[in-house]
């Protein structure tokens, strides 16, 4: 996953239950994971917040509002022409995320 782009380098060590799903719509896909809520504060640190996203792939964008209602908390990353929204909610110390490039 990682030295094909789908996720990048900067994920929590302790990250687990991570999938990843390709999206046939193009170069997108989409995933979540999981990780030690004591390692959410130096992730988020590498995050530019943002307060919501544009993924190219339409239905993403409907996906992405709806979990900002639902305590998530967007953020961007970019690394090497690949763009990442990541949505994370803190009580419990997960991500959803976005992808594409």
């Amino acid at each position: 996953m990682f030295d094909k782009g789908w996720l990048p380098g900067i994920l929590p060590a302790s990250s687990e239950k991570i999938r990843v799903v390709s999206d046939v719509e193009g170069p997108a896909g989409y995933g979540e994971f999981e990780f030690d809520a004591a390692d959410y504060a130096a992730f988020i640190h590498q995050l530019d917040p943002k307060r919501s996203g544009v993924s190219p792939v339409a239905r993403h964008n409907a996906e992405i509002e709806a979990l900002l209602g639902q305590d998530y908390t967007a953020y961007g990353y970019a690394e090497r022409g690949v763009k990442w929204i990541f949505l994370c909610r803190q009580s419990d110390a997960t991500c959803k995320f976005f992808m594409w490039g």
